[in-house]
């Protein structure tokens, strides 16, 4: 499993043992805080009780360090390792409160002989678990587990059908009978029955709840909260490069690094032959901040082979990653291994161009709230038995990004209550606990009101899950770290009590963070509402190698014959798609495609 997954770890590599209990626990290194051999991973506390194996970072780990050795406690190295497993020894369960950063943590007890698996708040780091036969097996990537005798290595088709409408609620993955710890959960499994114990230490919607109730006790502001969690997440003995954009997230996190006094600040953009890439804008913030700037073209990393590294990074997504992996090779081979962006600022602050027609579409129900039943195919729609069939004929007239909005405001009308119970059955179905559900708390969104409560859902359910996902993914393909501060849970928790009225009826989208960057940013930056990114375009879709690549997977027997889709059929679309040399049209079916060449690169795994 350890070698399936090197890559996230290149620097070193090791197994603890104990063969009394059949107890294995691997890590591959990838050496940040504290390079030398004594944080080298896996870490026993000083009373021989607990092992620990984790990846990710504890950034206030010097904080804990102090706080431990006052309780008299001993260290050999300069670590957060260390630091995690004494603070375990210390506090139990309650030490995960006491941690600001990203983490799949696991520990073994050899006193009550059990493992405990620990996940970050957020989901930052991703934690993957299998029972097979007689074992537990627990790892970082989904491709570790494809090493597994006894376990088939086969897609659930449930889960690609219906796995994409909540991505961080639903434990499930594309694999049969692997699943995922999710975010602020624990899992403790007993080393003799295997018998295991769920338990949540951190759940969003009540911390949101009790942090609204203690505000008053809360005096940080909005802009000392992130420059606090911009200067934790600059701790490393190793440097750190800046991921710059043209866009507010990225532009707002590297300027305030600059003014708070961080020196050596180089900063990575991609430019493309496109005259309107994100790197025009990026060269002039970096030049009006001083700041080292970098800037690789997109197209000299384009190749079969590159999309190839992609796709099997990205195991199954539905993503174009090479874009972003192009980044993160360029990033890696200038020799850095930590990078900072701005992930979380979209869902904190509303910086998609949907959560504003969500808005308009929310206030239009409010003022009208019966003028969408006048349709009469609606009207049959909502009064059928079939959500699916509601969803159907909403799609003729709505963007897909309404729908959900559509739904939501769908199941809040007493008359209907059936919708309201089949979308329970539905979410029952697919595995989602109640309170994982976030269409479950009506209370919640009278608190938080209807925008962020939208927002809530897509930081926790829909859009940065799965963005944190696929980075992590790309990013540790070429053995590098990202960090984010917006991610800092005490900057997400006031990012939530700031009114709907403060975050939407402003002249531009996440103005309040336009408003925190400092005066050396150019007008134009600030200014700038272009969404462009790395990821690439579906032009690139349309080159000779990756055509054949495309028209082979779609040919194949694999892809035609799945279960999980009509693939006679969208082979069809899919050659047509070809004829018209229609990149966007090849789009549409990229997951599928990518799922299938990452499926087939496993002798045996099953589609």
């Amino acid at each position: 499993m350890l070698g399936s997954i090197r890559h996230r770890g290149p620097d070193d590599s090791r197994i603890f043992t104990a063969a009394q209990e059949s107890v294995f626990l691997g890590f591959n290194r990838l050496a940040i805080i504290d390079t030398s051999e004594l944080s080298m991973q896996p870490i026993i506390d000083n009373s021989k009780r607990f092992t620990l194996v984790f990846n990710g970072e504890i950034y206030n780990y010097l904080e804990l360090r102090d706080e431990l050795l006052s309780l008299g406690y001993h260290f050999r190295s300069n670590g957060d390792g260390e630091v995690i497993v004494n603070a375990y020894h210390a506090w139990g369960d309650n030490c995960f409160h006491r941690f600001n950063g990203m983490w799949a943590i696991a520990i073994f007890d050899s006193f009550e002989r059990q493992l405990i698996l620990s996940r970050d708040r957020f989901g930052v780091k991703p934690l993957y678990y299998s029972r097979v036969k007689n074992r537990m097996y627990f790892a970082s990537e989904l491709k570790a587990f494809s090493r597994i005798d006894g376990l088939s290595f086969e897609i659930d088709p449930l889960e690609i059908n219906y796995g994409h409408l909540y991505p961080s609620a639903l434990p499930n993955t594309i694999i049969s009978g692997v699943s995922k710890l999710l975010p602020g959960q624990l899992l403790r499994v007993s080393q003799k029955s295997l018998e295991t114990q769920f338990g949540r230490w951190w759940n969003l919607p009540n911390e949101i709840v009790k942090f609204l109730n203690d505000q008053q006790e809360t005096s940080d502001s909005l802009d000392t909260i992130l420059e606090s969690s911009i200067s934790l997440r600059m701790r490393s003995d190793v440097p750190i490069a800046f991921s710059l954009s043209s866009g507010v997230d990225s532009t707002l996190i590297i300027s305030k690094a600059a003014k708070m006094g961080f020196s050596t600040i180089t900063a990575f953009s991609q430019g493309t032959s496109d005259l309107e890439d994100e790197s025009v804008l990026a060269s002039q913030t970096a030049r009006a901040l001083g700041v080292d700037f970098r800037v690789s073209n997109l197209e000299t990393h384009f190749s079969l082979d590159f999309l190839l590294q992609s796709i099997y990074a990205l195991e199954g997504s539905q993503s174009l990653g090479v874009g972003v992996l192009a980044h993160y090779k360029e990033i890696h081979d200038s020799g850095f291994k930590v990078v900072i962006e701005g992930h979380g600022g979209d869902e904190l602050f509303g910086g998609y161009e949907s959560h504003y027609r969500r808005m308009a579409l929310h206030k239009l129900l409010r003022l009208h709230p019966n003028s969408w039943l006048r349709n009469r195919r609606m009207a049959l729609a909502l009064n059928g038995d079939s959500l699916l069939r509601t969803a159907s004929v909403l799609s003729k007239y709505l963007k897909d990004d309404l729908i959900e909005s559509l739904l939501i405001e769908i199941i809040k009308v007493k008359s209907i209550p059936r919708i309201r119970h089949e979308i329970d059955v539905m979410l029952k179905s697919l595995g989602l606990e109640s309170s994982f559900n976030p269409l479950a708390n009506s209370e919640l969104s009278k608190t938080l009101g209807f925008g962020n409560y939208m927002l809530l859902q897509d930081f926790s359910y829909n859009t940065l899950p799965k963005i944190l996902e696929n980075f992590d993914k790309l990013s540790m393909a070429q053995s590098l770290e990202v960090r984010s501060p917006f991610l800092d849970w005490r900057f997400v928790l006031a990012s939530f009590s700031i009114p709907d009225r403060d975050k939407f009826q402003r002249s531009s989208s996440k103005q309040l963070l336009r408003d925190l960057m400092p005066k050396e940013v150019p007008n134009v930056v600030r200014r700038n509402s272009r969404k462009l990114g790395f990821a690439g375009h579906p032009s690139w879709l349309l080159s000779k190698p990756v055509q054949e690549l495309i028209l082979d997977t779609s040919n194949s027997r694999t892809f035609r014959d799945s279960p999980c889709w009509d693939g006679t059929g969208i082979s069809t679309e899919i050659q047509n798609s070809l004829r018209q040399q229609d990149g966007r049209g090849l789009m549409k079916h990229w997951g599928k495609l990518q799922l299938t060449i990452f499926m087939e690169a496993f002798a045996g795994a099953k589609l």
